[in-house]
């Protein structure tokens, strides 16, 4: 199982192998080989072409006959070839795993070609955050399927750290007013945590548990810099109403001058209110930012990358001082 990497400096780089001996397997050739025998090792050496590939990142890029491309995790190309079924003459597919590959007889060449390595669940995750800033749907839309495709494969690490990913960003996307301890990841990413947690330590994967940690902590201190931004409100917007109502007297409206000022008391009556309230809310949030931070080390950890995060992070948290637990409510 390889070890996952963070959003930062997870680019998926992939290796694309032109499967000339996978995906083409003549229909019309002599002897006694049956279509289904023709299907199946068309797919057969599809896969074994992906068992043999040593991809840069996580994906496996599958050329297909088409020019066109399926990316699928390399680690499903290790499952065993199963539930193969011919679906017509001239088309069958075959799983590994959660990954559909199938075949079919080209009209123009008669050659058995691969023309598809699906894995359903884990593509609509993938597709639902091709935007650099999913939507509140999008992201729901991904954590449900991935989600799904960590039930179909289990094993894989970088599927668990990508459902948690998604949970935290859908959690950083619905927080409102009245959000219940809004300080916190919430239940269901914290749900989500535990899990991933619990089956890090069980697999003996440091670099799994360490990287759901710094998912973690890292939400909390983009969570910290939105308060900060809050409490940072000025009051310049008034301005534009102080001069309305110096206005409106100038033009010996003393009404609309009443109402202008009535407008500018409220909105200083209700910024005091929300910069008390974020204040108190920043001190729960820092406190759990470090009480969390503390539990972060980079130490033992295998990936480079992961290990250079996880110090860039913690150096720049201001937690000199000891953060005290808090509560799981405000």
């Amino acid at each position: 199982m390889g070890r996952a990497t963070t959003r930062s400096f997870r680019g998926i780089r992939t290796a694309s192998f032109l499967l000339a001996a996978g995906m083409t397997v003549s229909a019309f050739g002599t002897g006694c080989t049956s279509e289904k025998e023709k299907a199946m090792n068309a797919i057969t050496k599809a896969v074994e072409e992906c068992r043999k590939a040593e991809p840069e990142g996580r994906f496996y890029k599958v050329e297909l006959f088409d020019d066109k491309a399926d990316e699928i995790l390399h680690v499903a190309c290790s499952e065993e070839v199963d539930k193969f079924e011919m679906t017509s003459d001239v088309s069958a597919h075959a799983f590994t795993g959660p990954v559909r590959w199938g075949v079919r007889v080209d009209k123009e060449t008669g050659l058995w070609t691969l023309y598809g390595a699906e894995w359903s669940n884990l593509q609509r995750a993938r597709s639902a955050l091709k935007d650099g800033d999913p939507s509140e749907e999008s992201l729901g839309y991904a954590a449900e399927h991935f989600a799904k495709a960590q039930e179909e494969m289990p094993s894989s690490a970088w599927l668990r750290l990508r459902r948690l990913e998604s949970v935290l960003d859908l959690r950083m996307k619905t927080r409102k007013a009245d959000t219940p301890n809004p300080v916190s990841i919430g239940e269901d990413a914290q749900k989500v945590y535990k899990e991933t947690m619990a089956w890090a330590k069980e697999s003996d994967d440091l670099d799994t548990q360490v990287e759901a940690q710094y998912l973690v902590v890292n939400h909390l201190n983009k969570y910290l810099g939105r308060i900060d931004m809050v409490l940072s409100a000025d009051g310049s917007s008034d301005e534009w109403l102080i001069k309305a109502a110096e206005q409106a007297e100038k033009d010996g409206n003393a009404e609309k001058a009443a109402e202008y000022r009535k407008e500018v008391e409220e909105t200083r009556k209700k910024r005091e209110e929300t910069h008390n309230l974020f204040t108190e809310r920043r001190k729960k949030a820092q406190a759990l930012l470090c009480e969390e931070a503390s539990k972060l080390q980079p130490a033992g950890v295998e990936n480079s990358d992961l290990q250079q995060q996880v110090v860039a992070l913690k150096s720049s948290l201001d937690c000199m001082k000891k953060a005290k637990p808090v509560a799981d409510s405000e």
